[in-house]
């Protein structure tokens, strides 16, 4: 009996099959798990509530609320998912899904999914949390009393009233305040400070870096790794082995540790000098010589400063400088006089470069 049955079946289901292709070689069956099945063109969605089945053509889809009801298709941006116009909202991050207008979109890394009213987006994927639950699911704030959650990460979480407080990563500040972070601590710091160099530490707003030291609004920090000044705006910041002072604006930074400030005149392009170097220039750029009595060489591109007995070499746009008792090379070479080649014999060749033999 249960064999023959079982053939009846499966030849009922062949039959229906046959059928719907004898309409159109397009045609497909649209079957429920109970019921009658329904004929659907190849582009055609299928359609099942229950027992009832019906098709939808390409350009709609599956009405989720009426049976045998198609409702028009809005397209992601994807350019593949299509979602009901009427009743869905698309969801995208890399891809799309649909979710109800009224369910809230929630994406993390490439994952997507819907929440529905009165739950909101959790920590991981897939997860909905109930209005006031923290990330961290376990503290949950009020929102009676205007509370909202402040997390430092999904497994700390603090509650911050939204009238008064602002949240500082895991920490509540007041609105006004500056939110400090430093090797993964938090702290806030009133609105007439900053935040300092180490946990915890707020300095006024106008102090310098060491956070120690103040200047007058007439002047500006100077600081090195020892210490900070304070310079006049128009003042020269001073900085050498890591200790800071101040020269006037027309003066140049002398040598730590006398920490001298010296005297300078004005070269053709603006450059300052100390009084006692000099200005060598070329075209519209100069540059200082260390010593008055440095001589300065110039080519049609670059300068060089030399000894007051110095040869000026050049070759082509480079230049550079040859004691007396040598003559220019090439290539930024100095080379003996031929004379010297002279009196040493074999010991020199006859560009003047001397022979070094080895015994």
């Amino acid at each position: 009996f249960f064999a023959s049955r079982r053939r009846h079946t499966r030849s009922s289901l062949v039959s229906w099959a046959r059928r719907c292709v004898q309409e159109t070689a397009q045609d497909e069956c649209c079957c429920p798990d109970k019921g009658k099945c329904s004929c659907c063109q190849k582009s055609d969605s299928c359609c099942v509530d229950g027992s009832f089945t019906w098709c939808c053509n390409k350009d709609t889809t599956c009405s989720k609320t009426k049976v045998n009801h198609c409702v028009p298709k809005k397209q992601c941006a994807d350019n593949k998912t299509m979602c009901d116009a009427n009743t869905d909202s698309c969801c995208c991050t890399t891809g799309c899904i649909c979710c109800s207008k009224s369910d809230q979109c929630c994406s993390k890394n490439l994952d997507k999914w819907c929440c529905k009213s009165g739950t909101k987006c959790g920590s991981t994927p897939g997860k909905c949390l109930e209005e006031g639950t923290c990330e961290d699911e376990k503290t949950k704030c009020l929102s009676k009393l205007d509370e909202s959650c402040c997390c430092k990460n999904s497994t700390e979480c603090t509650c911050c009233k939204d009238a008064k407080e602002k949240c500082c990563f895991g920490v509540c500040c007041g609105k006004n305040a500056k939110c400090c972070k430093k090797d993964g601590k938090s702290w806030c710091c009133a609105d007439d400070k900053k935040c300092g160099q180490t946990v915890g530490e707020c300095p006024k707003n106008d102090a310098c870096k060491d956070n120690v030291t103040v200047c007058k609004p007439n002047e500006k920090c100077c600081c090195g790794d020892e210490n900070c000044s304070c310079c006049a705006t128009d003042g020269k910041c001073c900085i050498e082995d890591g200790i800071s002072w101040c020269c006037k604006g027309n003066e140049k930074c002398g040598k730590y540790p006398d920490k001298k400030c010296r005297s300078t005149h004005q070269c053709s392009d603006g450059t300052l000098c100390g009084d006692d170097e000099s200005c060598c220039c070329t075209g519209n750029s100069c540059t200082c010589c260390g010593n008055k009595n440095n001589k300065c060489c110039v080519s049609d591109y670059h300068k060089w400063c030399c000894g007051y007995y110095d040869y000026c070499c050049t070759g082509g746009t480079v230049v550079w400088c040859c004691p007396k008792t040598m003559r220019c090379g090439a290539l930024r070479n100095c080379l003996l006089y031929t004379s010297d080649a002279a009196d040493e014999g074999l010991g020199v060749d006859l560009g003047g470069r001397r022979i070094i033999k080895k015994k």
